[in-house]
C-alpha cells in the first residue's frame, strides 16, 4: 500500500502495484508533509495545513476496501498552532 498527501486536501491510500485506489480521507486543508507509519499498531500519522496531525488506521482502510466497508476510523486528530509540513 502507498499513502500520499496532496494539496487537494486529501491523504490518498493506493495500491502499490496498481496505484487502484483504496480510500481517501479528506483533510480541512492542503497536506505538504510525508506520512510515517507505525508498523505496530497500523497506523499512519500525516499533518495537515489545517493545523492538525491525523492518525489514521491502515487496517481499517484495507479492511474498508476488502469488505466494501464505508467505515475508516479516524484514530487521533492533533492540534497545532500552525499549518504542518515536513521534508522530503
Amino acid at each position: 500500500m502507498f499513502f500520499s498527501g496532496c494539496y487537494d486536501g486529501c491523504v490518498y491510500f493506493l495500491d502499490a502495484k496498481s496505484g487502484a485506489e483504496y480510500f481517501v480521507h479528506q483533510t480541512g486543508d492542503q497536506v505538504k508533509s510525508s506520512p510515517v507509519v507505525d508498523h505496530m499498531t497500523g497506523s499512519v500519522y500525516i499533518g495537515s495545513h489545517d493545523h492538525h496531525v491525523h492518525a489514521l488506521n491502515v487496517e481499517k482502510v484495507i479492511l474498508r476496501h476488502l469488505l466494501q466497508n464505508p467505515y475508516l476510523r479516524l484514530l487521533h486528530e492533533y492540534k497545532a498552532d500552525w499549518g504542518i509540513s515536513s521534508s522530503n
